[in-house]
């Protein structure tokens, strides 16, 4: 038990010299599962690896900018025709994932089937075969 939580509390200093914001979260937390404190350090991992990634595919390695990155979405999304946009990265349009798919099919036409696509929530249950 001592060892995992002493891993988690290691994963927590990564996260702040990472300078990921970390008030109140430790190791112990993570350890015990809390769900909120676990997602807060997960959320930042996440979006630390995108924007690495992002930053590789440039020309000149310069990270992109949060507003950058919106004004390409919004312009990747009119060029297909698409009619959703988003204004910021906490925009409540992302949480039923549709401008996602629309700018996954932005950037490859055709792979998103639109047709076991729910447009809000549902009980339907789709079983893809």
């Amino acid at each position: 038990m001592m060892d995992q939580i002493q891993n988690c509390n290691y994963a927590v200093e990564l996260g702040k010299q990472l300078k990921f914001s970390l008030v109140g979260i430790q190791g112990k937390d993570i350890y015990d599962g809390n769900r909120t404190l676990t997602l807060a350090l997960v959320w930042q991992l996440m979006r630390a690896y995108t924007l690495a990634v992002l930053t590789r595919c440039t020309d000149n390695g310069i990270l992109a900018t949060d507003k950058e990155i919106i004004r390409w979405v919004n312009e990747k999304l009119q060029s297909a025709r698409k009619t959703t946009h988003i204004r910021s990265f906490q925009d409540p349009v992302i949480a039923n994932s549709i401008v996602v798919l629309d700018l996954i099919d932005a950037i490859k036409p055709g792979v998103i089937n639109y047709d076991v696509v729910t447009k809000g929530r549902t009980d339907k249950v789709i079983v893809i075969k």
